[in-house]
């Protein structure tokens, strides 16, 4: 709960001794001089007509006045005639807010009818006001996040809901062709049905939305008003809620006119309510600020996770637009656009906003760089892009960005002198991304005093079934890693025949190659078929062939 300071005003029918200017009639009895003048509270005495009628109910108002205050008005018959017999007396209590100051609380006509408690009776009125200057002290009331009209929204059915607060935030299109909606039904339902309509206003539109609960014989050109209450039956010129059977009769145009509109019609339902209710403030300036309109940065900072889920997955084109044109400051266009999908897919709601207004950090670019190279298997992009990449990493370190470019850009010294920067860890990560792409020689790879952990990622990848053992040797030996060869050893046995040749003449061209691997070449070799002319030639391709993935049968 929060407290509200507003301004008040009594205006009624008294006798003249009752009169603080000893006058008789209808007077504004007080008003608080600190916020309000004498041509606010004449405009203000101007919107409080009130007629009788058996029915004599109260009478609730709300607008905005010329200066833009706000008012929130209370009316009340005066059952006793005055001292001359004559009747249709009444007591208004009105008050008064500031527009920021009553949108910054997020408050609500029927907060305040259902908290403050308003004058009833002249003596009441009196005692409240300084009879001698005419003045009344502010008032404060209380007033909470929780919308008075969640329950009175949750009786309607969400069909008829939509329609319904579709005239609300379409006020300002009735005021400029001068139609009114008119409410029937008795005092209750018709304040009811009011509080489930005005449930989804922002306040910069609540303004809007003026209303007088019991507009018996006044008239709609002079005073004119969103929505009335109308006890009898009403003119075809009104657009007609039936508030008792929460019904509206008014034709509605389908297509929402709104951002704020479109998200709140694909949004309202009874679960969500309470959501729209306590956040439809920065909803609004989400959507505005979505499309490019002004709003109130202060609620941006505001809207929790879920609105701004619930807002970005309506709005995905716009969310995207926005993204679009951040990234572009950001990054070089064929970047932008490689890595937007996934930025606006793979980013959590509240990081996304905070990105799109404020900018992204680099190392999160980076990184959806990199993921979306990897997800289409670290294929070469285009030269152009790839020209951006070389350039934004002069700025923004990224290793395994920088070893990817260098493997794309081409030249085997090149790769090694970015191998050499990795701790142990970093180039054993790339070694296995390498090896499970394939988007370049893995024997590249290989570097003097990291043969081992070259070794451990290969045989791990389970990838030397269908390579060349004797060619992985040799590139081992060429960079002087012989230990990392012995690693090797118990995986001679079972390989082709053609390769085991090949192992023999290498272990004969090479005197640096350790014991236990030149013993399993041997022993290897040792069981072998001899070679018998072109059978055996012939042979030995179907050895080969059978040993490899889905290769074909011995005949």
């Amino acid at each position: 709960m929060s407290e509200l300071r507003a301004w008040q005003h009594i205006y009624a029918n008294v006798e003249e001794d009752e009169s603080p200017r000893k006058l008789g009639g209808f007077q504004t009895l007080f008003y608080s001089r600190s916020g309000l003048t004498e041509d606010e509270v004449e405009r203000i005495e101007s919107r409080l007509p009130y007629y009788p009628s058996e029915s004599a109910p109260v009478k609730r108002v709300f607008f905005a006045s010329p200066t833009g205050k706000i008012v929130v008005g209370q009316i009340v018959p005066i059952p006793e005639p005055d001292r001359l017999g004559r009747g249709g007396r009444y007591l208004a209590h009105n008050l008064v807010f500031a527009p920021r100051e009553f949108a910054r609380h997020a408050a609500s006509p029927f907060q305040v009818f259902a908290r403050f408690p308003f004058a009833t009776t002249v003596a009441e009125a009196l005692a409240r006001g300084d009879r001698q200057s005419g003045d009344i002290p502010p008032a404060s009331v209380s007033v909470s996040p929780e919308d008075e009209g969640v329950e009175a929204a949750r009786l309607w059915p969400i069909g008829e809901l939509k329609k319904l607060v579709q005239l609300a935030l379409r006020a300002d299109i009735l005021a400029r062709e001068k139609l009114t909606v008119a409410f029937m039904g008795d005092p209750a339902q018709i304040e009811s049905a009011l509080a489930a309509a005005l449930l989804a206003v922002p306040a910069p539109l609540l303004p809007r939305c003026s209303f007088d609960t019991y507009f018996y014989r006044c008239n709609p050109v002079s005073l004119y008003c969103w929505a009335v209450g109308a006890p009898d039956r009403v003119t075809p010129k009104y657009l007609v809620v039936e508030a008792g059977d929460r019904l509206v009769a008014a034709d509605i145009p389908a297509a929402p006119e709104t951002p704020y509109e479109v998200w709140l019609l694909e949004t309202l339902s009874d679960r969500t309510l309470g959501l729209i209710a306590r956040h439809k403030n920065a909803a609004f300036a989400l959507c505005q600020w979505l499309t490019g309109r002004p709003c109130e940065p202060d609620l941006l900072d505001a809207a929790p996770p879920e609105l701004v889920e619930s807002v970005f997955q309506v709005h995905a084109k716009a969310v995207k637009e926005r993204l679009h044109a951040r990234l572009d400051l950001q990054l070089a266009r064929p970047l932008a656009e490689r890595i937007l999908p996934r930025v606006q897919r793979e980013t959590q709601p509240a990081a996304l906003l905070a990105g799109l207004r404020n900018g992204f950090e680099m190392p999160v670019l980076l990184e959806q760089l990199h993921a979306a190279y990897q997800a289409e298997g670290f294929r070469a992009p285009s030269r152009g892009e790839l020209n951006a990449l070389a350039e934004l990493l002069k700025r923004a370190g990224h290793p395994r960005l920088r070893l990817l470019c260098t493997c794309w850009a081409g030249g085997r010294e090149a790769l090694r002198d970015e191998l050499r920067r990795l701790t142990e860890d970093q180039y054993r990560e790339f070694v296995r991304t390498a090896l499970r792409y394939r988007f370049l020689d893995p024997l590249s790879l290989i570097l003097q005093g990291r043969g081992g952990a070259f070794v451990s990622e290969y045989l791990a990848a389970d990838v030397l079934r269908y390579d060349s053992l004797a060619a992985l040797v040799a590139a081992l030996l060429d960079v002087h890693e012989s230990a990392a060869v012995e690693q090797l050893a118990p995986h001679v046995a079972g390989r082709r025949p053609d390769e085991i040749r090949q192992l023999s003449k290498l272990i004969g061209s090479r005197p640096n190659i350790p014991q236990s691997f030149r013993r399993a070449v041997v022993e290897a070799a040792a069981k072998l078929p001899p070679r018998k002319g072109l059978s055996g030639f012939i042979r030995s391709l179907f050895d080969r062939d059978r040993d490899k993935p889905g290769g074909r049968p011995h005949p």
